[in-house]
């Protein structure tokens, strides 16, 4: 039998992480009702009428409003990144006492109770971090960014989500698609680098006689994937214009013009030769014929895939 927190304390407790949102007394014995019909037990194994309601209740509730609970820490031990690291994620609420039924804001210096008090540390017992689950993904959501989803369980599966269809996550296998790779990478005519990333970090692969020669680049352990991607983006174009400026690459502007211009027409981000006010009248009309060569170059390669 589950532990019963205190009468209506569960509530307040909730009321505390959630403020301003209001959860009506309504809310627990509904969902009370639906874990005893989908467990198939008592309704009392999870809460009575006087507003005793134990923790699956309070998991419930929490996640169908988008957060989540994740258990961090016990009698014997802290489970998760410090409180300190913690308190870096802009999608963490705060902490739940589970016994005492009690929740706690703030920092990790400061914590202040349900209940008015301000405390320095964590009291003992289980505590429960609660956090929102679309926290990560918000950013893609704001600016309509496809994404996909990879994890370490399978390796070569991942989740592409895609505005169209509301960001649902349909799953994509690579397993077995090794050899498309290594035929792709044997049309080159000069060995060549390549940056490649797996879920953990990102690593430049080199060819040699006897195989693939790997350096890591960066690590998405302390940072997060946009963040990497930014930084290795800057460092890589510091890099190519240093070695313009220093005449070792010929056409270096046209070239580097040409594949911010590629990816533009990618992206459907569109450019007008009236954008760049210095330029002569042939140079914009000739800027305009060279959008309209790419636009058609662009429409009749995705007709070949």
């Amino acid at each position: 039998m589950s532990v019963f927190s205190n009468a209506h304390i569960a509530r307040d407790a909730i009321q505390h992480l959630l403020y301003p949102d209001i959860i009506p007394e309504i809310v627990f014995h509904n969902t009370v009702a639906l874990l005893a019909q989908e467990t198939r037990t008592p309704s009392s194994n999870f809460g009575d009428a006087s507003g005793h309601w134990t923790m699956p209740v309070i998991e419930r509730i929490l996640n169908d409003r988008g957060y989540m609970c994740g258990l961090a820490q016990t009698t014997s031990s802290w489970h998760l990144d410090s409180p300190k690291y913690l308190c870096k994620n802009p999608g963490l609420v705060g902490f739940l006492h589970e016994c005492q039924m009690l929740s706690y804001r703030g920092t990790d210096r400061k914590w202040k109770c349900q209940n008015g008090e301000i405390v320095e540390k964590l009291p003992n017992g289980t505590i429960w971090a609660i956090h929102k689950k679309w926290t990560p993904l918000e950013q893609f959501y704001k600016k309509r960014m496809p994404f996909s989803i990879s994890t370490r369980e399978i390796p070569w599966k991942k989740y592409e989500a895609e505005p169209t269809s509301c960001w649902h996550a349909v799953p994509i296998s690579y397993k077995g698609r090794e050899k498309a790779v290594s035929r792709q990478l044997s049309k080159w005519k000069l060995p060549s680098n390549i940056l490649m990333s797996n879920d953990s970090e990102m690593v430049m692969c080199t060819p040699t006689k006897k195989g693939w020669k790997t350096t890591g680049v960066l690590n998405y352990e302390c940072m997060a994937p946009s963040d990497i991607s930014r930084k290795v983006t800057e460092r890589l174009i510091d890099s190519y214009v240093t070695n313009i400026e220093m005449g070792n690459i010929e056409h270096g502007w046209s070239s580097m013009a040409h594949a911010i211009f590629g990816l533009m027409q990618f992206y459907k981000i569109h450019v007008t030769p009236q954008s760049f006010s210095d330029l002569t009248v042939e140079e914009q009309e000739e800027l305009k014929q060279y959008e309209k060569n790419m636009i058609k170059a662009t429409k009749k390669m995705q007709n070949t895939e």
